[in-house]
């Protein structure tokens, strides 16, 4: 519209159509659909201003935007025809493997600690030719794994050896189904560059990757999505220390990677999503790089065993809730740079451990006036309430405003997200009536209430106690 031709403004088209609607369809705004490879001729009259005027046409040639095809094992599709004496480039796209393609192997009971057990193994072609013309294999496409299980069976992957140039793993590509796993990832190709949501999800039997996973000097790894690797439990180091393009990890990307140890993220690396490493029960020391600018959410929840923790961004703009396991060892320690802004210090003030400042990258001994240090009782009134040897838990709670005390000296009520001890009654000792009372599942305080009394009748003892292993 408002193009002018031969002195005149064009306002619209009209009557437009195709000569085969089955080659290329075309609709009122004059945009071409191709739906098969074919040749047609689009017709139709401009408007100057009211006016029909002047009738045009184009030829039209569709072609189809890739070519599959396959080989004994798998489908290929086309991403890159070859050029001058460059290699076209080709995704793995549908599995046909059977039984019959793949290398099988015994490992013993005396290795499997149980019985024995036979693998398969399972290389991925670096390069195909079709035609007489040659491509190099560069993406994975989606669900290939499940599609393999239709043919081979529960399968056990003892090893698999992806394309040396790989580029790209699709969504859900080695997830897995039913019974299939895959033990180790012979080589993660310094060319990968993504690895999509869900590709390496383990599932329910969760015994997938039990080898390390290692990217190489000179990795070209940019993204890891959601769910990438989660329920793997097998492998014990993880390093992306060379994937100095990476700049995030997707949310739940490791999560309940529960035999994760060691943990090497790169310098550059800007945010880790939700839940990315949630649950990572085994892992006891973390430090997270300079260039980090956010932390959401859950990032490192329920990793209950972290006694050492390091953050070094200064940079950062956000830290979610719960990032850090709230219930960590008793001596679990802290240590986050002294910023003007005190991000760190308001989204970090339930930490369960103690929180230090570095000093010029350093630890240091100087403590952060924040976390939990301890909790505060009070009577909701200041009449006298003599509870009897036997009296309910439950009766008791509503006569009690609970406080958790931080390290700055602020309290916060906990009433509303706190509970009571699941069972008990009020016990007599030596004089005094004692209950239990239990802030977000780890902070207890044992209340000592002393019968006839004018003021407030408390002697607090606190502990944390860990519901998940029942260390105090």
């Amino acid at each position: 519209n408002n193009v002018t031709y031969n002195t005149n403004t064009i306002t619209g088209l009209a009557d437009i159509k195709s000569s085969d609607t089955s080659v290329v369809t075309v609709d009122t705004e004059g945009v071409f659909c191709g739906l098969k490879e074919g040749e047609a001729t689009v017709s139709g009259y401009l408007y100057f201003d009211t006016e029909k005027k002047h009738q045009v046409s184009c030829q039209v040639t569709v072609t189809a935007k890739s070519v599959r095809f396959s080989d004994a094992d798998l489908d290929y599709r086309v991403l890159a025809e070859p050029a001058g004496d460059q290699p076209g480039k080709v995704e793995i796209c549908a599995a046909h493997v059977t039984q019959d393609s793949l290398e099988f192997h015994t490992i013993p009971a005396s290795k499997t600690g149980s019985v024995a057990y036979d693998y398969a193994s399972y290389a991925f072609p670096d390069s195909v030719t079709n035609e007489g013309k040659e491509y190099t294999v560069t993406e994975i496409g989606e669900r290939l794994l499940p599609e393999m299980e239709k043919n081979v069976g529960l399968v056990s992957f003892n090893e698999i050896t992806l394309p040396a140039k790989l580029e790209r793993i699709g969504r859900e590509a080695f997830a897995h189904l039913d019974g299939m796993r895959i033990n180790n990832v012979k080589n993660w190709p310094a060319t990968l560059k993504v690895i999509e949501d869900g590709a390496f999800y383990g599932g329910y039997n969760k015994t997938y990757l039990a080898e390390d996973v290692i990217f190489p000097a000179g990795s070209a790894l940019e993204e890891i999505g959601a769910n990438a690797f989660a329920d793997c439990i097998g492998f014990q180091g993880l390093n992306l220390s060379n994937c100095t393009g990476l700049k995030k990890i997707g949310s739940g990307a490791f999560s309940s990677c529960q035999g994760l140890t060691e943990l090497n993220l790169p310098a550059d690396l800007e945010e880790i999503g939700a839940k990315a490493f949630y649950d990572g029960i085994s892992l006891t020391e973390l430090e997270l790089p300079a260039g980090l600018v956010r932390i959401d959410d859950g990032a490192f929840d329920q990793c209950t065993r972290l006694a050492q923790i390091v953050i070094r961004s200064e940079k950062i703009e956000y830290v979610g809730e719960n990032v850090f396991c709230a219930y960590p060892p008793a001596e679990a320690k802290l240590y986050i740079p002294k910023l003007e802004n005190g991000i760190y210090e308001a989204a970090l003030r339930d930490f369960g451990g103690k929180i230090y400042y570095l000093k010029n990258g350093e630890k240091s001994d100087e403590q952060a006036n924040i976390g939990v240090t301890g909790l505060d009782v009070e009577w909701k009134t200041s009449t006298a309430k003599y509870f009897p040897v036997g009296t309910d838990y439950a009766d008791v709670f509503p006569y009690l405003i609970v406080y958790c005390v931080y390290g700055d000296g602020q309290r916060e009520r906990t009433n509303d997200f706190g509970r009571l001890s699941e069972s008990g009654t009020v016990e007599k000792g030596e004089n005094i009536l004692t209950i239990y009372y239990t802030i977000y599942s780890w902070y207890t305080v044992s209340i000592t209430v002393i019968p006839h009394f004018n003021t407030n009748p408390f002697s607090i003892h606190f502990m944390r106690y860990c519901t998940c292993c029942s260390a105090s």
